[in-house]
């Protein structure tokens, strides 16, 4: 595994272009994690942010999870200006990001632990990052904004080895992963409109226009978004 490189802390690393087409777009995510020092406790933990949406046929989303792959509790959630930008802090002794980039139907996931690292001088220790999986130009052959739109939410994207040998994503990180991989999928369904929010829980409720809001559906996505259709 690879550990402590200042790169994996900063998240995928994009190209400059990227980012302002991202802009551009109304996409905002931010990966960077960083370690902070909790007076009270006389500990230190790790803060980041989960943030991120899509638009049109790019998404991008930075989640966070504990080791074992479960949910984790926000701090507070972030009332940002876009709807595809900050949704939360999270603080925690140990944090699990996940971040994944969609251009298409083409995918780039990271997933890396961050946590604390040991030190005997008293002095501040060092952040202590290491890769958990790297899946570098994933694949999905399925319209998940058309015809096959009813599939979200409960496929992945295959990620090849640079032999060209499939390689699996970390079982106890599959649930996490499909839960923001629909984030940044965009449904198009012109007059309707969907709504999802927070209310402390790691649920998520949504409601349609088309029929007065009387119907809902639940699923464990911990995220503030709006998606238009």
């Amino acid at each position: 595994m690879k550990q402590n490189r200042l790169p994996d802390v900063m998240g995928l690393r994009l190209s400059r272009q990227a980012l302002r087409v991202l802009k551009e777009r109304g996409i905002f995510a931010h990966s960077p994690v960083s370690l902070e020092h909790q007076h009270m406790a006389k500990r230190y933990v790790v803060r980041g942010l989960e943030s991120g949406g899509a638009a049109g046929e790019l998404g991008r989303y930075v989640t966070f999870t504990q080791e074992d792959g479960q949910p984790i509790e926000w701090l507070h959630p972030v009332e940002a200006i876009g709807v595809n930008g900050l949704h939360a802090v999270v603080v925690a002794p140990v944090l699990v990001r996940g971040e994944m980039l969609r251009k298409g139907q083409t995918y780039e996931l990271l997933i890396s632990r961050h946590s604390p690292g040991k030190t005997s001088d008293g002095k501040r220790p060092p952040l202590e990052t290491k890769v958990l999986f790297r899946g570098v130009h994933g694949r999905l052959e399925l319209d998940l904004s058309g015809k096959d739109k009813n599939q979200a939410g409960g496929v992945l994207p295959t990620f090849y080895s640079l032999a060209g040998e499939e390689i699996s994503i970390p079982k106890q990180f599959h649930e996490a992963t499909l839960g923001r991989f629909s984030l940044l999928i965009r449904l198009d369904r012109p007059g309707e409109g969907l709504l999802a929010s927070v209310d402390g829980s790691p649920f998520w409720h949504i409601q349609s226009s088309s029929d007065g809001g009387r119907s809902s559906t639940v699923g464990r996505l911990r995220a503030v978004v709006r998606i238009t259709y």
